[in-house]
C-alpha cells in the first residue's frame, strides 16, 4: 500500500538556523506551560519544565560560535535554576536538589573557564608566576571576576556533595548509580580550589583547609 506521510514535525536541526527555530518554537510552548504549572501547587511540573528549557539552551550551545552569546545563554540557565535551590526542600525533593546543584556548579565552572581563557572580550589571565607584563588594574579586576565564578561553582558543588552526607559525615559508600557523578563533583571541586587567583601558595592551602 501507499506509505502514509508523517504529520509529525521534524525535530532534528541540521544547522544552527534550524536548531534555533526549533528552540524558539519549543521555548514558546514551554513558557506557556510555566504560566499554567506555577511553582506553588505544581512543584514537580514547574521544575521539570525549567530543567527542560535549560537543556534546550545547552543543546543550542553546540552551534553557538560566539563566546559572549554562549556565556549569555549559560547565565540564563543559572537564572532559571539557581533560585530553585532557595525554595525547594532538599529532604523532600532530593533528586531535584542534586540535579540542579550539580548543573549550576557545572555552568559556573564553564563560565570561569571562558573568563580565565579570555574568551569574553578580555585578555586571558596568565598564571600567577607568568613573567609576561599585564596591565595591573585589568589583571586584578579580571582575577576578582574569575574568583567570584570559582567561588560560586565551589558553593554549588559543595551543596551537591553534602546532599549525600548524613549529619555532615562522609558515607562509607555511595551507591553505584550515584558514585560516578559524586566523584566527578569532588574532583571538580578539588580542581577549582587550586585556581583561586591572587593568593600565595600558603594562603591558598590555608583558605581551602577542610
Amino acid at each position: 500500500g501507499n506509505a502514509v506521510p508523517s504529520r509529525h514535525p521534524a525535530c532534528v536541526g541540521p544547522s544552527f538556523e534550524a536548531a534555533r527555530e526549533l528552540f524558539r518554537l519549543a521555548n514558546h510552548y514551554q513558557l506557556k506551560a510555566l504560566g499554567y504549572f506555577l511553582l506553588e501547587g505544581w512543584v514537580t511540573e514547574h521544575v521539570r519544565i525549567l530543567q527542560e528549557v535549560s537543556q534546550m539552551y545547552r543543546t543550542l550551545l553546540f552551534w553557538e560560535q560566539d563566546h559572549k552569546r554562549a556565556a549569555a545563554m549559560k547565565r540564563r540557565r543559572l537564572r532559571m535554576l539557581a533560585p530553585l535551590l532557595e525554595v525547594l526542600n532538599p529532604k523532600v525533593y532530593v533528586a531535584f536538589w542534586r540535579q540542579i546543584s550539580f548543573e549550576v556548579a557545572e555552568v559556573y565552572q564553564q563560565l570561569y573557564d571562558l573568563k580565565v581563557r579570555g574568551k569574553l572580550g578580555e585578555s586571558a589571565l596568565g598564571d600567577d608566576d607568568d613573567d609576561e607584563p599585564q596591565d595591573f588594574r585589568a589583571t586584578v579586576k579580571l582575577a576578582a571576576r574569575c574568583n567570584d565564578l570559582s567561588k560560586q561553582s565551589l558553593k554549588y558543588y559543595t551543596t551537591f556533595i553534602e546532599s549525600y552526607h548524613t549529619e555532615g559525615k562522609v558515607p562509607d559508600r555511595i551507591d553505584d548509580d550515584n558514585c560516578q557523578v559524586y566523584l566527578t563533583a569532588r574532583v571538580n571541586r578539588a580542581r577549582l580550589r587550586t585556581k583561586t587567583r591572587g593568593l600565595s601558595r600558603e594562603d591558598l592551602i590555608d583558605a581551602h583547609k577542610l
